[in-house]
């Protein structure tokens, strides 16, 4: 009888410490649960804040340290290097190739001397429908797979023939939107001839890179303003004269069909830099 009595003991000591632990495993799934659910309730109200500093998944966002652009195409070029009329830009740590020159010959000659490889090329965005930044355009047939971002206002025949190559994915641009993260591309500006210029924000503020600044450079610069500091801007100036806007900016590199370089560089002697097929900027 005793010995009946303590397997009685012994196996309810067993029962509660089974019971009990089963208690605790519950109790440690609930709380892993309440954890898990307290972290997707933060993840979704960082997405839904308003504006473009967010990725699609909802996570936020701190700009790159920095990122080097090189030119690919320009009106000068750096011993070794060829020019041309015209513009192009590659944003070396996303592989985004802004417009494409006025030809693709000198536009392959200066990627290969860069030792770019043309499959590395992920998107390619043209400011403007005009020849001195399409002309060289054939470098998709170089490319592998890429989003080709295009204004709505671009001629339909060109849009077509973009369209008719299997490796491209075609995106018409209208409104601002988010290329990649910490790129953004301003959408359609301007009336006579619309324009679309890129913002690339790094710790330094936002770089703005244009093709020709028909807008207006300075209302490029304003709308840019909405994403941030700008830190400074790149590209074509066109007929620009409203030269005080560039006051404050911090790395200022006029190219391509700039008039009043030599004004700007008057100006602007600490911050301006010089620009060329060949070289490489820092940003």
């Amino acid at each position: 009888m005793k010995k009946l009595r303590r397997k009685q003991i012994i196996i309810g000591k067993l029962k509660g410490s089974i019971e009990l632990m089963s208690c605790q495993a519950k109790t440690a799934r609930h709380a892993v649960q309440t954890i898990l659910v307290a972290l997707r309730m933060v993840c979704v109200s960082v997405g839904t804040v308003a504006g473009f500093g967010k990725v699609k998944d909802g996570r936020e966002k701190a700009p790159e340290n920095n990122m080097e652009l090189k030119i690919l195409y320009d009106n000068e070029a750096l011993k070794g290097f060829r020019k041309g009329f015209g513009f192009s830009c590659w944003v070396e740590d996303k592989n985004i190739l802004f417009d494409t020159g006025g030809d693709s010959a000198t536009l392959m000659f200066n990627i290969q001397k860069f030792m770019i490889n043309p499959k590395n090329i992920e998107k390619i965005v043209l400011s403007h429908d005009h020849g001195d930044h399409t002309g060289g355009i054939q470098i998709i047939n170089y490319c592998g797979e890429v989003d080709v971002f295009v204004l709505k206002s671009f001629s339909k025949q060109f849009k077509k023939w973009l369209a008719g190559h299997s490796n491209v994915r075609l995106h018409d641009v209208d409104k601002a939107e988010e290329i990649c993260r910490d790129v953004y591309t301003t959408g359609e500006l301007g009336w006579l001839v619309k324009e679309q210029s890129l913002i690339v924000k790094t710790c330094n503020g936002s770089t703005v890179i244009t093709g020709c600044a028909h807008p207006g450079l300075e209302n490029i610069l304003r709308f840019a303003s909405n994403f941030g500091d700008i830190y400074g801007v790149i590209g074509g100036f066109h007929s620009f004269s409203r030269l005080e806007a560039l006051k404050g900016m911090q790395l200022i590199v006029p190219c391509h069909c700039t008039i009043r370089k030599r004004e700007i560089f008057k100006l602007y002697p600490k911050t301006c830099k010089k620009c060329s097929a060949g070289c490489t900027i820092l940003i």
